[in-house]
């Protein structure tokens, strides 16, 4: 009996290698970008953080973005723009508030006011801090959707490190561990599974434990019979 006991073992071990082998070869291929229920957690994640921390978010062009700075080697695909004068910082929101009540008033946008007046011309994210700026179209196309929203992630990194340590939080090293902190706090475990989105995490400490890879696993097959139900 016993005898008979070992082959099947052997069996069952290697036939659970193959099916684990399987899943991660699955995971290794997996885009995010092809599924549109996952962009949808994504953007929810993230807008929802952006509007509890009160920060908002503006798309510009890389040129935009990197409009001051010269050295190629620094330039970036996203900016984290705040104020570290208090006093200032409420200045700009009375500033901004009144810009607002304007535009609602004449149904315009503040620089095109601004050029039918005559006067120097100022857009109404000058006056917002703190802000977010990204470039999607460019970041997409060069690198791909995922690399976006680690984009956005660790420019929250950013405000997160300067909130909690102040000058403390500098660095792109802790606005990364921050970023990753976010995710996984904030999405579905199961994105950590995926190799395309959830590699840049893990390498910033987003690492699962055996029973949360289990649950991830678990989870992300019953969003794969959502995502059937909503193709249908």
């Amino acid at each position: 009996m016993i005898a008979l006991l070992f082959p099947a073992l052997i069996i069952i071990v290697g036939f659970g290698a193959l099916l684990w082998l399987k899943i991660e070869m699955y995971f290794l291929e997996f885009k995010v970008e092809k599924h549109p229920l996952l962009i949808q957690m994504l953007e929810d994640a993230l807008n929802k953080t952006c509007e509890n921390e009160n920060i908002r978010v503006f798309q510009k062009t890389y040129d935009e973005i990197n409009a001051d700075e010269t050295d190629e080697s620094k330039k970036a695909l996203g900016q984290y723009v705040y104020s570290k004068d208090p006093d200032y910082q409420i200045k700009l929101n009375q500033t901004l508030a009144e810009i607002e009540d304007i535009e609602k008033k004449y149904g315009h946008p503040y620089h095109v006011l601004c050029q039918q007046a005559g006067v120097t011309v100022h857009h109404k994210e000058e006056f917002v801090f703190p802000k977010i700026l990204l470039c999607k179209d460019y970041e997409i196309k060069l690198l791909g959707t995922s690399s976006y929203y680690h984009t956005w992630f660790h420019e929250l990194g950013h405000h997160f490190a300067y909130k909690e340590l102040g000058a403390e939080g500098g660095g792109e090293d802790i606005a990364n561990k921050y970023a990753a902190k976010l995710m996984k706090e904030n999405l579905p475990h199961f994105f950590l599974l995926f190799f395309d989105f959830g590699w840049w995490y893990r390498r910033s400490g987003a690492i699962l434990t055996q029973k949360e890879k289990t649950r991830a696993l678990l989870n992300f097959f019953k969003y794969l019979i959502t995502e059937y139900r909503y193709n249908k």
